[in-house]
């Protein structure tokens, strides 16, 4: 019997598409400035190529013209799925609901604004903590707050490397979320997602 429910947050219950739009906007404007002209479509289409090789599609891409530090990351364009309070208002009914997420300082106020904050019965944000996913550290620290056993739990997130891999080696039982970039990787062949749905309402058929 699963108790816990937790979720990645970017492109799982929040997204994040205009946000990698001026990321994208600011890494081509930035490296134009110093004599490297890429296309906005051109850079967004590397970062897919690198998405579907396994790869961390904004490190790879911007180290590839650059060592120089990339432009700082925005949440200003994050925007809230349509489906996100209908899903979480039935699941919150059968189960507790947790967020293990890398994400910077404020996620707790961001959620707020974005009215779900009021779900979670516990928020593990990276830059609160100090522990960065795929580490299992973050990942432990969460069952170790809910006092429960990863076989007692659900993750729920976009991304193989970050999500799916990290949690199925702990014994979670996993549902990737084929949205945003997270939806090109390569599922990995030892530690396979148990479920994958193209949008969260769709957990509903699960859970």
């Amino acid at each position: 019997m699963k108790k816990w429910v937790f979720f990645d947050v970017g492109f799982t219950l929040i997204d994040e598409t205009r946000c990698y739009v001026e990321h994208v906007t600011q890494c081509t404007q930035q490296l134009a400035l110093m004599g490297i002209h890429v296309t906005p479509e051109e850079y967004y289409g590397q970062m897919i190529q690198a998405s579907k090789l396994g790869k961390k599609p904004i490190k790879t891409v911007w180290e590839r013209y650059t060592e120089l530090a990339k432009p700082e990351w925005s949440y200003t364009g994050e925007r809230r799925y349509p489906d996100t309070i209908p899903t979480l208002e039935q699941l919150a009914s059968r189960y507790h609901l947790g967020i293990i997420a890398n994400q910077g300082t404020g996620l707790v106020e961001r959620l707020v604004a974005h009215d779900i904050a009021h779900y979670f019965d516990l928020i593990i944000s990276s830059a609160e903590i100090g522990m960065k996913k795929p580490s299992p550290d973050i990942f432990t620290y969460a069952l170790q707050q809910a006092h429960v056993s990863a076989q007692e739990c659900l993750y729920i997130g976009d991304r193989c490397d970050n999500d799916i891999i990290p949690a199925k080696k702990l014994g979670f039982t996993t549902i990737r979320v084929r949205q945003g970039l997270g939806q090109y990787q390569p599922e990995n062949e030892l530690f396979h997602s148990d479920y994958t749905v193209s949008q969260l309402s769709e957990l509903l058929e699960i859970l």
